[in-house]
């Protein structure tokens, strides 16, 4: 029921804030740049794609794991939501939950580039951006152990 009194005004609210059209395209290098953002910021909570969070699941209300198919859908996450109302919600968070306002956090672009893979997490990305959002590192960045001499 409190999930059900909150969220009127909330929609409310996006709706009249929300911004319009990204002003980033979602391809290779934003796509890869939003994962970037993605592990450094969200997957704590949101889990990655095939590793569920287990911080997220014991939180109040539960976080959303984003990399998840919706039961009897090809949607995941919020890839059915308008990039707007993602881009609205990663900037402000959101009052009473553990989601966070980013705006003080991450740049404009930052937030865009996160709210495009996400609208996008239903689709296949680009292999260096998949490989970020499975929690692997990509091997030209994996630190190599210094060498005894």
């Amino acid at each position: 029921m409190e999930r059900q009194i909150v969220s009127i005004p909330l929609s409310a609210r996006i709706g009249r804030e929300m911004p319009g059209n990204p002003p980033l395209q979602a391809d290779e290098a934003t796509l890869t740049a939003g994962a970037e953002v993605y592990s450094d910021q969200c997957a704590v909570c949101h889990g990655f794609y095939g590793k569920p969070s287990n911080l997220g699941p014991n939180m109040y209300p539960k976080a959303p794991q984003l990399w998840v198919q919706h039961k009897g859908s090809t949607v995941v996450g919020v890839s059915d939501d308008p990039p707007g109302k993602t881009y609205w919600t990663v900037f402000n968070g959101i009052r009473l939950t553990g989601m966070p306002q980013f705006k003080g956090t991450l740049s404009e672009t930052e937030i865009w580039q996160v709210t495009l893979l996400l609208a996008n997490a239903d689709k296949p990305l680009p292999p260096a951006a998949l490989q970020i959002v499975r929690g692997e590192l990509p091997t030209d960045s994996t630190p190599t152990a210094p060498t005894a001499k």
